[in-house]
């Protein structure tokens, strides 16, 4: 499996970016803005955009959560996590 995140944890655990370059929080901090990174594909050469972002993320938090991917994050690899079932 081959992927980058929207953002990720440096060293000191501080969210740096990713394939977003940079966000914005909405005042009432209930809508996110990322401006992607532009000229970035994927493995077969698609283009990666705004509906690329979209689909993954009503795909990981649909009725059917194909898989826990949807609770990763950088650090999963390091902590012990306790899961609560979907």
């Amino acid at each position: 499996m081959m992927y980058e995140n929207l953002v990720k944890f440096d060293e000191k655990l501080k969210i740096v970016p990713g394939l977003a370059e940079k966000w914005e929080q909405s005042k009432d901090g209930l809508t996110w803005t990322f401006f992607l990174r532009r000229g970035v594909k994927f493995h077969d050469g698609t283009p990666f955009n705004a509906e690329a972002v979209k689909t993954f993320v009503e795909r990981m938090t649909g009725p059917e959560k194909p898989s826990r991917a949807a609770l990763y994050t950088p650090l999963s690899n390091r902590l012990r996590w306790s899961m609560i079932p979907p």
